[in-house]
């Protein structure tokens, strides 16, 4: 995976990728981006302030023990304008719950690389063996027609209750979250997006997939 730059925006609302949020660092992005900005504005109620350097420590020392760190899937949703700048809003999904997040098997660790890199439901013409496999990779049920769990409910030509199926499971699996773009050239990344099944065990599963029975751990460098 690879971190987010403010230039790549407007491409993510077109590709709409799963990336992951680092909700720990946000606030430090934050912080460091007022200061390196504007560093006066950063003072008690005295008016004293800290040096610059004693910020770098402090933000530096924000970004240590990242595994403790708490983390979300989120997807591009639209880009809103508001008085404080452009935010990045995004859905985000829960940490643990079916059918995302099933390492626990090699078939549903190959069901999170597709649809990491299908989020919104394929063709099933392109890929024919595709309802097959996802049917044997799940192991809870969920709406039938809601098949790729980052997809985007939408009102298509598909059963009505099974579309009211669908976003009660949408609902209660996903949120909203609002991410200020010019945070994103901060030297705090806290978005990142390319993932890979691996990237996702390491920072959301605690670095055990339970497929190779705690033989291997993926962990922080």
């Amino acid at each position: 995976m690879r971190p987010v730059v403010p230039e790549e925006v407007g491409d993510l609302l077109k590709s709409r990728p799963v990336m992951i949020f680092n909700r720990t660092l946000l606030g430090p992005a934050y912080i460091e981006s007022i200061v390196s900005s504007s560093p006066a504005l950063v003072t008690s109620q005295g008016g004293k302030a800290l040096p610059l350097e004693v910020w770098d420590m402090i933000i530096d020392f924000s970004n240590r023990c990242p595994e403790n760190h708490r983390y979300s899937l989120v997807r591009p949703k639209l880009l809103k304008t508001s008085a404080g700048g452009d935010e990045l809003a995004c859905y985000r999904y829960k940490r643990w719950w079916s059918p995302f997040g099933n390492t626990y098997s090699l078939k549903g660790i190959e069901m999170l690389r597709f649809y990491l890199a299908h989020p919104d439901e394929p063709n099933e013409s392109d890929h024919p063996t595709l309802d097959s496999i996802r049917r044997s990779s799940f192991y809870h049920p969920y709406p039938s027609s809601f098949y790729s769990p980052f997809a985007i409910p939408s009102i298509s030509p598909f059963d009505y209750f099974d579309f009211l199926l669908c976003l009660d499971f949408f609902d209660y699996y996903v949120s909203s979250c609002a991410i200020p773009t010019a945070l994103l050239a901060s030297k705090t990344k806290f978005l990142h997006v390319e993932l890979t099944v691996p990237d996702v065990i390491k920072n959301l599963e605690d670095g055990n997939c339970e497929c190779c029975h705690g033989k291997h751990v993926l962990g922080f460098a």
